[in-house]
């Protein structure tokens, strides 16, 4: 079990990874028309992360500190929030364009939620 989960958890940082790289690309060849689309599955790929990432901290309790496990979660917050952050102006800058904010907010609400959690959890 330890195992898949390790699997899905490096697969979905290759995937958060090219969500956010393909961000910085749409920014950069200021195409607006995908933005709405990559802000939401950076949305739901941080939910996927953030997921896989506290089962396998609570699979491997004994082989992984809260620190460990919190700073780890927080470069995938920091990351993504950085891209969907520049998007978010991006498209507000051209009013017509509708930023995905509850999947967004919903996203990093579970992430904190769920970190939090774990973070208890691993230290008592």
């Amino acid at each position: 079990m330890t195992t898949i989960l390790l699997g899905l958890n490096i697969i979905g940082a290759l995937v958060t990874g090219l969500f956010i790289l393909k961000a910085f690309i749409l920014l950069w060849k200021n195409q607006p028309e995908k933005y709405q689309s990559v802000a939401a599955n950076l949305g739901f790929s941080l939910i996927f992360q953030v997921g896989t990432g506290s089962l396998l901290a609570l699979l491997s309790k004994e082989m992984i500190s809260p620190a460990s496990f919190c700073s780890k979660i927080l470069l995938y917050l920091a990351a993504v929030a950085i891209a969907e952050f520049l998007l978010f102006r991006k498209m507000r800058s051209k009013s017509r364009d509708f930023f995905p904010d509850r999947i967004v907010a919903t996203s990093f609400i579970v992430s904190i939620i769920t970190t939090v959690s774990v973070v208890f959890y691993l230290q008592f």
